[in-house]
């Protein structure tokens, strides 16, 4: 089973989208919002990434594509494993931006097969 989490922010919102096939055949989206609290565009990109991975199911395993369309966030995911492994810092040392939002989105998605795409094409972590 594949399961797509797509993320988007607007002024106001911060928008997560979880989008799976049920076994029917038919599409499924459940969409989470929260309010945006002025953070910075990068900022609150990550806070909708975290807000979709905190509603994955646990329990269930199975393939977790991470849609995101800013480069920022891009290159971030395919960062989570070497962070971890160099105690959340860059690679020039320094702590990461957003830690703790990272750390946990680390925690959220480690068990699942994770792939990045930006909406075209696919890429692993």
């Amino acid at each position: 089973m594949n399961v797509k989490l797509s993320i988007e922010t607007s002024r106001y919102l911060l928008i997560a989208t979880l989008s799976t096939t049920l076994k029917n055949g038919r599409p499924h989206d459940r969409t989470y919002e929260e309010p945006r609290n002025g953070e910075k565009k990068n900022h609150a990109e990550v806070k909708a990434l975290l807000l979709g991975c905190r509603q994955l199911n646990q329990q269930m395993d199975f393939t977790l594509e991470l849609e995101l369309s800013s480069a920022y966030m891009q290159i971030s995911a395919r960062s989570l494993n070497r962070w971890q492994q160099d105690g959340w810092k860059n690679s020039k040392g320094k702590e990461i931006m957003y830690q703790e939002e990272w750390k946990e989105i680390f925690e959220l998605i480690k068990k699942y097969k994770t792939e990045i795409s930006s909406g075209k094409e696919q890429t692993d972590v």
